[in-house]
C-alpha cells in the first residue's frame, strides 16, 4: 500500500467547525438539480404542441347578446420542421366552407391565409389582425401558433395551486411585438400539463384574458397530454368561449400538399373525420 507523503492531521475542533460550516452553504444536490423555468417550460410546451393532430374543434362564444357557435374541422403537420395548419368550418350555414392556412415562419410573423367562398379568393390575415377575435370568438389567429421558449424572458415567480394542483408560476414576457405586456402559464408540477394562461397588458394588475384547460377534460395519448375542452375569457369585454375538440388522432398520415395555397382554394377536405 502506497503511503501519502504528507504527515497525518487531525483538525482540531475549531477547524472541523469551520469545515462543516463551509459543506453546509455548497447546495444539495436536489437543489443543483432542480429544473430552471425555461426547462420547465419546454417540457410544458413539449407535452402539449410537440405533435401533429387532426381534431373537431367546436366553439362557443357567449356574452350578453347570446351565443355563436362555429364547428371547424383542424389539422396541423410539421413539414421541414415548420408547423402548418389548415381550417375547414362546416357551421354555421354562412361560414361553411370558410378555410384558413396557417403556415410557420421563422424569420417573421406566422403568415395566415384566409378563403372565403363568398368572395371566392384567398386574403392574407395581416399581422395588425393576429391579435384579433376570431370569427367572433374569444381566441384569436395567435391561438393557433406555436409556442417557442425562445419567444420569450422567461422568469418563475413561485407555486401556485390552480385546479388542486401544485404547479409553477412562470411569467413570460413575449420578444415579439405583441398586445400583451406578459403572459404567466401555469404548469402542473406532476406532468407538465398546461392548466392555465393568464396574459396581462401594461398598467393593469389583472389580466384581460384567462385561459384554462380543465385537468378532468385532458387525455393522454402517447407521450402527449390533449385537451378535450378549454375555456377562453376576455375580460375586458365580459365574454367567454367555450372550447371542445372531438374526434382527436394524433400523428395522422397526412400529405404535405394538403397544407398548401391551392389546396386551400380548392377546398380539400380534412381526412379522417366525419363531419
Amino acid at each position: 500500500m502506497r503511503r501519502s507523503p504528507y504527515p497525518a492531521y487531525s483538525p482540531r475542533p475549531l477547524a472541523l467547525w469551520l469545515i462543516l460550516a463551509c459543506i453546509a452553504t455548497f447546495p444539495s444536490q436536489a437543489e443543483s438539480t432542480a429544473p430552471s423555468a425555461s426547462e420547465i417550460l419546454q417540457k410544458a410546451f413539449d407535452t402539449r404542441f410537440n405533435f401533429d393532430i387532426v381534431q373537431v374543434v367546436e366553439l362557443y362564444a357567449r356574452s350578453e347578446m347570446g351565443e355563436l357557435h362555429r364547428v371547424l374541422q383542424y389539422a396541423t403537420k410539421r413539414i421541414d420542421g415548420s408547423l402548418h395548419g389548415l381550417g375547414y368550418f362546416t357551421a354555421p350555414a354562412e361560414l361553411r366552407g370558410t378555410r384558413m392556412l396557417m403556415i410557420e415562419q421563422f424569420d417573421r410573423n406566422d403568415d395566415f391565409f384566409l378563403y372565403t367562398p363568398s368572395q371566392g379568393k384567398i386574403r392574407r390575415v395581416s399581422s395588425a389582425q393576429r391579435a384579433d377575435a376570431f370569427m367572433g370568438t374569444d381566441l384569436s389567429y395567435e391561438d393557433f401558433e406555436r409556442r417557442y421558449v425562445e419567444d420569450f424572458e422567461i422568469s418563475i415567480i413561485g407555486e401556485a395551486t390552480i385546479q388542486g394542483e401544485v404547479g409553477y408560476a412562470i411569467r413570460c414576457e413575449p420578444k415579439y411585438e405583441s398586445r400583451h405586456t406578459h403572459a404567466i402559464y401555469y404548469v402542473a408540477k406532476s406532468d407538465h400539463a398546461i392548466l392555465e394562461v393568464r396574459y396581462f397588458r401594461q398598467g393593469r394588475d389583472e389580466p384581460i384574458k384567462v385561459q384554462r384547460i380543465p385537468r378532468d377534460k385532458m387525455v393522454s395519448m402517447g407521450n402527449h397530454i390533449v385537451p378535450t375542452q378549454m375555456w377562453v375569457e376576455n375580460r375586458l369585454r365580459n365574454t367567454e368561449t367555450e372550447v371542445r375538440f372531438t374526434q382527436i388522432k394524433i400523428d395522422p398520415e397526412l400529405k404535405n400538399s394538403l397544407f398548401s395555397r391551392s389546396a386551400l382554394e380548392v377546398g380539400r377536405r380534412i381526412p379522417f373525420l366525419s363531419r
